[in-house]
């Protein structure tokens, strides 16, 4: 027989074990009650801030150029186990996410572990050598190619935008509005709009080819006067590559190139 002391203590004893179990092992996976629930961020960073000091909004921004994200099968091999295409895709958004957040560029050793260098492309892009002329100004010269069309390029450090195209101002020699957006394409992609003074030479093609070579070589002319990151933006938009197609040969029977002739019962 139990001393009511005892019946008192075997009591608690079973109300512990309870709350233990139910604390351990929730009964109801898919009840509300028993899902974790993280606590809210924002307490946190008050109490963070109340012993450091508020937290500053201006970070040091983490520069990713010459690295890239891991691809999927990278990621798994790494993890050790497989990810359907939308985990991956929402892993990736956590982490740039992550980037974009106050002090998430001192993560970089973390970041670190889930990219992967690259060669950096534009550190293998011939710039040609800054020259000056008589009155020292500093100019830089190169040549562009599309389909038969060749160009070449000269362009002044500083200038007020004029653009000569064989001794003629580039909107009579081009009235096309396309031809002259592709002249200025990239002094607008770098921001460098009336900053510099062109002079052009081109031959062969039509319109349009030789809007393409001269395009080419004002871009890798202008790599003698920007920073490298400056060039391989340049290079990830396109503009120091060469436009490898070609004009398509006319075949026998045909009108042009694919053009058949109009086709007549008689």
């Amino acid at each position: 027989m139990l001393s009511p002391r005892d019946c008192r203590l075997l009591i608690n004893l079973c109300v512990y074990f309870q709350k233990a179990i139910a604390y351990l092992f929730p009964s109801g996976l898919f009840e509300k009650q028993a899902r974790p629930i993280m606590k809210e961020v924002y307490g946190k960073v008050l109490q963070l801030e109340a012993r450091r000091g508020p937290l500053s909004e201006k970070t040091e921004s983490k520069d990713l150029i010459g690295s890239r994200w891991l691809i999927k099968e990278e990621l798994e091999e790494m993890l050790v186990e497989k990810l359907s295409d939308q985990d991956y895709v929402q892993f990736i958004r956590l982490l740039e996410k992550l980037l974009t957040l106050p002090y998430g560029p001192a993560e970089e050793e973390l970041m670190q572990r889930f990219r992967k260098s690259v060669t950096v492309q534009s550190k293998k892009q011939v710039i040609e050598p800054v020259q000056r002329d008589e009155r020292g100004m500093a100019f830089s010269t190169s040549e562009g190619r599309r389909k038969s069309a060749t160009a070449q390029a000269v362009v002044f450090e500083h200038g007020s935008g004029k653009i000569h195209v064989n001794g003629v101002d580039y909107l009579l020699y081009f009235p096309v509005t396309q031809d002259r957006e592709q002249l200025m394409f990239p002094f607008h992609f770098l921001d460098r709009l009336e900053k510099h003074d062109v002079t052009c030479t081109v031959s062969g093609g039509g319109r349009s080819a030789q809007a393409g070579a001269i395009r080419l070589a004002m871009a890798r002319a202008l790599c003698s006067f920007i920073t490298e990151d400056e060039i391989e933006w340049m290079r990830q938009a396109g503009l120091l590559t060469t436009d490898p197609r070609i004009r398509e040969r006319k075949k026998p029977g045909q009108e042009g190139a694919r053009r058949k002739f109009t086709w007549k019962k008689r």
